[in-house]
């Protein structure tokens, strides 16, 4: 996928557990790093159904340094698997679905929406929907890994 642009990132993919208290929150093992050798090549953004202060709480984690484009339900109104959010981060980076991979952990929030509107997608499959399973085509990612590691092989760092 060298010649992606963009890579969208649900926050799901990055932050493990269920917990939606944001002092709660801590990285899956990898994440920072992984972050990190993506941005080198690529022009990273989250697209996230979050509360308020999304950048606060990446800048917490820190992570926001990675992030070119930071996209938030809380901030713009609408919610995935809603297309104008994807729509919203597509015009603030500049760049075409085409030129852009999502990363989520969700089949039906992230990865049909992202592939409706012609994305590469790659469904990370930890936390609570991991054993999620495609209900048609569109939901079907066009990779798969197991954790944020496998992200480096999908993209060949």
């Amino acid at each position: 996928l060298k010649d992606r642009t963009i890579f969208s990132l649900d926050m799901g993919a990055l932050i493990a557990g269920a917990k939606y208290r944001g002092e709660f929150e801590e990285l899956y093992p990898g994440a920072e790093e992984v972050l990190a050798k993506l941005h080198k090549h690529y022009k990273l953004g989250v697209i996230a159904n979050q509360p308020d202060n999304l950048d606060g709480r990446l800048e917490k984690l820190g992570i926001l340094k990675h992030f070119d484009v930071v996209v938030s339900s809380h901030d713009v109104g609408c919610v995935k698997p809603d297309e104008r959010i994807f729509r919203l981060a597509l015009s603030r980076s500049g760049a075409s679905p085409e030129e852009c991979a999502m990363v989520g952990d969700r089949l039906d929030n992230d990865i049909e929406p992202a592939k409706k509107l012609g994305f590469t997608t790659v469904h990370i499959r930890q936390g609570v929907c991991a054993t999620q399973q495609p209900r048609n085509k569109l939901s079907t990612p066009d990779y798969s890994v197991t954790d944020v590691y496998g992200l480096l092989d999908v993209f060949a760092l």
